[in-house]
């Protein structure tokens, strides 16, 4: 209440929020917006700009790019889980397409013996 003239003011006027909305940064959706309110430059049809200058000389804009990272690690994880499930299942192929191994006959396969020579060619053992 304002002492003077006995009439309630409110808390924070209209005048004030607009002072103070001229001294804060905007967020990402006003920025947003004051660029789409922004009145585009005058283009050439093949997507040429002309020069401020007014020399009749035209200027390719430059699209600027950034790398987004997360993106890319993302991919790159997906290429590793890709690659990683192709070895798993090419390994299962070949596991799968092996002969069978008879336990029973194991020892009769192992008996089998070497012939060790040495470096002249005569027989070690």
């Amino acid at each position: 209440m304002n002492k003077q003239s006995g009439e309630d003011i409110p808390q924070h006027s209209r005048r004030r929020k607009k002072e103070e909305a001229k001294h804060r940064r905007p967020s990402r959706k006003e920025k947003f917006e004051m660029r789409q309110q922004e009145p585009a430059a005058p283009s050439a049809s093949d997507g040429t700009a002309a020069t401020p200058s007014g020399t009749g000389k035209k200027e390719k804009k430059k699209k600027k790019y950034r790398m987004n990272w997360k993106r890319f690690i993302l991919v790159c994880l997906c290429i590793c889980l890709l690659a990683g499930a192709a070895v798993v299942g090419w390994a299962a192929s070949v596991i799968m397409k092996a002969p069978e191994i008879d336990t029973s006959n194991i020892y009769s396969l192992l008996s089998q013996s070497s012939v060790l020579y040495d470096d002249q060619g005569e027989v070690l053992d």
